[in-house]
């Protein structure tokens, strides 16, 4: 299939667009108390309401066509997406942003084994090399922040869970994405999750509602930005790229991410970041750049 040239800079402005999410979520909790399944719930809820509309009228019949070939799939997926979001913004509560976001990262590893064996997509050895610098640059971000404590380790061990519902939320993206369009794709997927959370809420009996103007005002920018934009973006590239490279994209989130804590929340920055950060980025370079010239898969 060939590859938009826009690819790259749609996969870069998802990954500036998702390291938003962890600024947001601290900055709700630091607004009152918010359990993590109401913001999961809400930051969903409000992604549905936008999209539900707009593939309702462009999509028309298209939908339910899409559905009864893909609906299993798309229903295991937008699952898997929405517990992603419950487990790891519940990690954050428990744990640091540098832990949580590396944890959950840790996509590339996951996905590159499975898409070997799964997808028959076996990653060159250009990928190979800029995935074990980005996980290695990805590990001394977090390395100095981990910690042994009971709470911090709870939170550790549900980030790897959403880092593994992650990892089978996009290898189904990109199954399905090579035959659907964007849209038909994110509509069902993205209301399914919200679904998916909802009622965790209700069970629960999780107040929804009665949280101030600034809560709200950061609930649909986390919709907006980290979701509409930052996920969209990822959905869109995987039609035209491996999930392995989305994935390892998606490892630069806590770079830009401890980038913005530092400006925003005003968290410092150690040396051992700066240069976990750069072997990072160096990772996803080569992995983008060798990419970047391929002109069809």
């Amino acid at each position: 299939m060939k590859r938009p040239p826009i690819t790259i800079p749609i996969l870069l402005i998802g990954l500036i667009s998702v390291s938003f999410a962890a600024i947001f979520i601290k900055l709700i909790g630091s607004s009152g108390p918010v359990h993590p399944i109401v913001i999961a719930a809400w930051r969903l809820i409000m992604t549905a309401v936008v999209i539900i509309p707009l593939g309702t009228v462009v999509l028309r019949g298209r939908l339910w066509t899409v559905m009864k070939k893909h609906g299993l799939i798309l229903g295991i997926g937008g699952i898997l997406l929405g517990l992603h979001f419950i487990l790891w913004i519940a990690s954050l509560n428990l744990t640091s942003v540098a832990s949580s976001v590396v944890i959950v990262c840790m996509n590339p590893i996951w996905v590159g084994l499975a898409s070997h064996f799964v997808l028959k997509e076996r990653p060159g050895r250009h990928e190979v090399i800029g995935i074990v610098l980005a996980v290695a640059g990805a590990v001394i971000i977090g390395w100095g922040d981990f910690s042994v404590s009971h709470r911090a380790l709870l939170g550790d061990l549900l980030a790897l869970g959403g880092s593994f519902l992650m990892s089978g939320y996009m290898l189904l993206g990109r199954r399905v994405r090579v035959d659907v369009s964007l849209l038909e794709y994110i509509t069902p997927i993205y209301t399914v999750a919200a679904l998916a959370v909802a009622p965790f809420a209700l069970v629960m009996d999780l107040p929804l509602g009665g949280y101030s103007g600034k809560v709200y005002l950061l609930l649909a920018a986390l919709a907006i930005i980290p979701q509409l934009i930052g996920h969209t973006s990822f959905n869109w590239a995987l039609r035209y790229v491996t999930a392995t490279i989305v994935a390892v994209t998606i490892l630069g989130e806590p770079v830009i991410a401890t980038v913005l804590a530092y400006f925003i929340l005003h968290e410092s920055v150690t040396a051992v970041v700066v240069a976990g950060g750069i072997i990072t980025l160096i990772g996803i370079g080569v992995v983008l750049a060798k990419s970047g010239n391929a002109h069809d898969e």
